[in-house]
């Protein structure tokens, strides 16, 4: 069994002190009056009502192509029109129910309610202040020049030790490194004192006390020895007031990132000892060798010999048919237990984002055993959340509706692409495709299956009644309209449950459409 002793590695190896990713950090207030308003409605596709925030989340989210254009805002409302309309096909036809769209689903509504729960009891809990801030003002702004002399050798470190000392010069210590592929880059850096306390906060600290000019200490290190020179401080100045603010916001968004890291690190932990999870060795080997036998090469799964495992894993469970399988328990939990099937249902949605280690078995072993506990976490705060009910907050409603639309709508689409798909393979059986040739290129199915949601569409607008208020739709202020500079950005929350766009936006596809 794998025991909760083993967990505290785990989190922070999994990255668990970044949970504060959980939260949408976009999710500001300039738009909050649109979840308010009793008239903010956009738009409507018979039943389904398209409000002012979905419009503007969806717009300031969605492809720049839009943006380059004239009408931009009419005309990413057209295509949002769109995509309700075939949701309302996919309602009709229980789209909806299929396993698929209900996983999916559950998992992004349990990404939100999550999202909700660290907001009040991580968010609330963070406060900076103006002296906080001044701090990291001061060390965004001094630059350091420093460069050092390195050796594995202990008595190397400390002969240059002895020859500074004695009054050697330290550049011609150091310039004699410069051989064998070493360079300048390798033996120096400069970089202002914010950036050097992140990424080694351990030399930040020597460097603070160090007068410029000065030599440290030789300094051990995992790698071997250091003997590190500050050659210059300089600092920056401001031109304008503008200036000074933005740094000021950097500063304090800094801040809130570190203590965001302190305080979800610690809820999380706290979170899974007091569960005490434990991984069913048994269970595990099973899961292992089900897994290997899709991310392995065969020649690996043999020669990691994962068959007489599972083998012997089945013999030690009595009794055991493999219709049960499923039901195994996975992880033994204070409050029950999670089952195979319970992380298969989790590692399919999340499949293509997660990748193991796949240099030895043991390797292979504990990155299967990270993504069982990243599993165990998401569960448990799924649990809580909808403990507290999370799930009748307003804004997690009024957002799992426009997500389960976009669901829909995107199985709609797949399915309409498969049936090309089939069909195409079909004629390919029969040794030619619709223009009499024997190939069927990804462009040919790409414009059927405009063809054919361009019909479908056009008979479903005859089906149900469009409406749009043209004047609000006008008065709601993006970022960038008309603008034939605008990029193409892609926003991902990464770190959430599940990896997804902060709010749901129209396909890129409808580029084709202009």
């Amino acid at each position: 069994m794998y025991r909760i002793d083993k967990l505290l590695f785990i989190l922070v190896l999994l990255g668990f002190n970044n949970t504060y990713a959980l939260l949408d950090s976009t999710n500001n207030s300039i738009n909050t009056n649109y979840f308010n308003r009793a008239d903010n409605i956009v738009a409507t596709v018979d039943s389904i009502r398209i409000t002012t925030a979905e419009f503007f989340y969806s717009y300031e989210y969605g492809p720049a192509f839009i943006k380059r254009g004239t009408e931009s805002k009419k005309h990413h409302l057209d295509y949002i029109i769109n995509e309700k309309l075939l949701t309302l096909y996919g309602y009709s036809n229980r789209i909806d129910t299929s396993e698929q769209v209900r996983e999916m689903y559950s998992e992004i509504h349990n990404d939100l309610i999550t999202q909700e729960l660290f907001k009040d009891d991580v968010l609330e809990n963070i406060s900076i202040s103006e002296e906080e801030i001044d701090t990291v003002i001061t060390q965004k702004l001094l630059t350091l020049k420093i460069k050092w002399l390195f050796s594995e050798n202990e008595n190397l470190i400390f002969e240059y030790t002895k020859l500074l000392s004695e009054g050697n010069n330290f550049d011609t210590l150091y310039n004699a490194q410069f051989k064998e592929g070493i360079s300048k880059d390798d033996r120096s850096m400069k970089i202002n004192r914010y950036q050097l306390g992140k990424k080694n906060p351990l030399l930040a600290g020597i460097i603070d006390t160090l007068q410029i000019g000065n030599v440290s200490s030789p300094i051990r290190t995992n790698d071997g020895w250091y003997l590190i020179l500050l050659e210059s401080v300089s600092r920056n100045v401001f031109t304008t007031e503008t200036e000074y603010n933005k740094l000021h916001q950097k500063s304090m968004n800094a801040i809130r990132k570190i203590k965001m890291d302190e305080i979800s690190d610690k809820y999380v932990r706290e979170l899974l000892l007091s569960h005490n999870p434990i991984i069913r060795r048994s269970t595990f080997t099973i899961l292992r060798a089900y897994l290997g036998k899709f991310v392995l090469t065969p020649e690996k799964y043999n020669e990691w010999d994962l068959e007489t495992g599972l083998a012997n894993a089945i013999n030690e469970l009595d009794g055991l048919y493999e219709t049960n399988i499923n039901n195994l328990s996975l992880v033994k939990l204070n409050s029950g237990n999670i089952t195979l099937e319970d992380f298969l249902k989790w590692y399919r949605n999340r499949e293509q984002y997660i990748k193991f280690n796949k240099n030895n078995l043991k390797a292979f072993s504990i990155s299967i055993e990270n993504i069982i506990w990243r599993m165990v976490r998401d569960k448990l705060l799924t649990d809580l959340a909808m403990k507290r009910k999370y799930d009748k907050r307003t804004s997690v409603v009024q957002e799992s509706k426009w997500w389960k639309d976009k669901i829909v709508y995107s199985a709609v689409r797949n399915q309409l692409a498969n049936s090309i798909l089939i069909a195409n393979k079909e004629v390919k059986a029969g040794g030619l495709n619709k223009t009499g040739g024997n190939k069927t290129t990804a462009q040919d199915m790409e414009r059927e299956l405009s063809i054919k949601i361009f019909r479908l569409v056009a008979n479903l607008k005859q089906k149900y009644k469009i409406t749009i208020n043209e004047n609000l739709l006008n008065n709601i202020k993006v970022s960038a309209e008309h603008d034939p500079t605008a990029i193409e950005v892609y926003t991902i929350k990464k770190s959430g449950l599940i990896p997804r766009t902060p709010y749901p936006t129209i396909d890129r596809d409808w580029e084709s459409w202009e």
